[in-house]
């Protein structure tokens, strides 16, 4: 079943669809100056750039199937295969945003027309380019939104691309590498993916504040800051869906385990992992000490062994702290002490594997 909202919504998220897809191509700078206005309160106002007048009367008329025989018609000249990955994907947006109701054969239409967008784009620009990753992540978007409670499981799929692409082409710190993490992780979050398991919902968790604690790295900006409100604002959204299902102060089960090779911990797959600056870790571990539990230096690390007969339960407290970066030079499993060598779950890609099943 469709459930997108009213108009006026759609455009708003049309809007923002197009905004990633302009700052993935021109950069986050110039595609401020060229991004589309706030929709205005009857989203039938809105002018359509790159859409023919007569295109747009049809979809606004909700005659979807004859705007797109316009288009096929228009685009059959045009021989530049990205141009044409463009121009279906604004049409694709448009009839998104403008039509006067969504049913399941529209909303079958713009996912098809987006991935032709994606299939154009690949074969002009190559796969692993970050316009892919941004037309993979707008397509999964639009699934979502189109399904919010249970959307087909290759929106997962897309995301993960997504993060991949990107993580190969602009590295782990960038501001464009993290934000794919941000929807991956709402998405695995619903009650359609998760079910009732706690352990699922905690890496997902732990995911969403290495995001923030990651962010808070990157050299302020606008982009920056909206990736860690967004990621902030994810985490706020499973802490009040599943309150009642994982306790507050919960351990984070940490499976980015960056230490020395010749350290033992470093191929557990069950630890807490802290990282930082010596004297912060010192003090840590003294209090992990009066609580009854030995932090183990591992490399430039700190980790505590979880197994049976150990119980964190006495340094929660302090764990949410540093959780919610109240203890300052110290995080939980993050890629800041930069040992010699690392050892991670998959060296590929060490931030997926906390949230695959």
């Amino acid at each position: 079943m469709i459930r997108a909202g009213d108009r006026k919504s759609r455009a708003v998220h049309a809007a923002m669809l197009m905004a990633a897809h302009l700052a993935a191509v021109m950069g986050p700078a110039r595609a401020q100056e060229v991004a589309p206005v706030p929709p205005p309160e009857d989203p039938a106002t809105t002018e359509a750039p790159g859409i023919a007048p007569k295109e747009a009367r049809l979809v606004r008329d909700g005659k979807v199937v004859e705007a797109q025989r316009q288009f096929l018609r228009r685009i059959r000249t045009v021989r530049n295969v990205e141009q044409r990955a463009r121009m279906t994907q604004d049409f694709a947006l448009f009839v998104y945003r403008d039509t006067p109701a969504l049913d399941d054969d529209i909303g079958a239409l713009i996912l098809d027309l987006l991935q032709q967008a994606i299939d154009g784009f690949r074969l002009s620009v190559g796969g692993d380019d970050p316009i892919v990753a941004t037309a993979l992540m707008q397509r999964a978007e639009v699934e979502r939104l189109l399904h919010p409670e249970d959307p087909a499981s290759w929106a997962d799929v897309a995301y993960q691309q997504a993060y991949r692409i990107r993580y190969g082409r602009l590295g782990p710190a960038a501001a464009e590498t993290l934000s794919s993490l941000v929807p991956l992780a709402e998405i695995r979050s619903l009650p359609s993916r998760v079910g009732d398991d706690p352990e699922a919902v905690e890496s997902i968790a732990s995911l969403l504040r290495q995001v923030i604690e990651r962010s808070g790295a990157l050299p302020g900006s606008d982009e920056v800051r909206q990736l860690r409100q967004d990621a902030e604002s994810a985490l706020k959204r499973l802490d009040e869906r599943y309150a009642k299902t994982v306790m507050r102060g919960r351990r984070p089960r940490i499976q980015l385990p960056l230490a020395d090779a010749t350290c033992p911990a470093a191929t557990l797959q069950d630890a807490i992992i802290l990282s930082g600056r010596q004297p912060a870790l010192d003090a840590v571990r003294i209090r992990f000490r009066k609580a009854g539990l030995d932090l183990q230096p591992c490399g430039a690390l700190m980790v505590l062994p979880l197994g049976p007969g150990t119980d964190p339960t006495p340094v929660l407290g302090i764990l949410s702290d540093i959780s919610a970066g109240r203890v300052e030079g110290v995080g939980i499993g993050l890629n800041d002490a930069r040992p010699t060598r690392t050892v991670v779950s998959d060296p590929a890609d060490p931030l997926l594997p906390l949230i695959e099943p």
